[in-house]
């Protein structure tokens, strides 16, 4: 996608819950972009660890 980045890892603002490290990755794009297809299509070329849980939050409220 073009003008789209990709800016991260970086730990979170609270890096450490109950036992877990937390990262945050922050994508950036065109206000009429749709990153939605982007991310899924993303995630399906990636290799997680099963030791690594990944969640997306698209548009969060907050970056705790």
């Amino acid at each position: 996608m073009k003008d789209t980045f990709l800016l991260g890892p970086v730990s979170a603002s609270i890096s450490l819950i109950k036992g877990k490290y937390r990262s945050r990755l922050l994508l950036k794009y065109p206000q009429e972009a749709f990153p939605q297809k982007f991310l899924k299509d993303w995630l399906k070329t990636i290799k997680i660890k099963k030791n690594i849980s990944l969640t997306v939050d698209v548009d969060p409220i907050n970056f705790k």
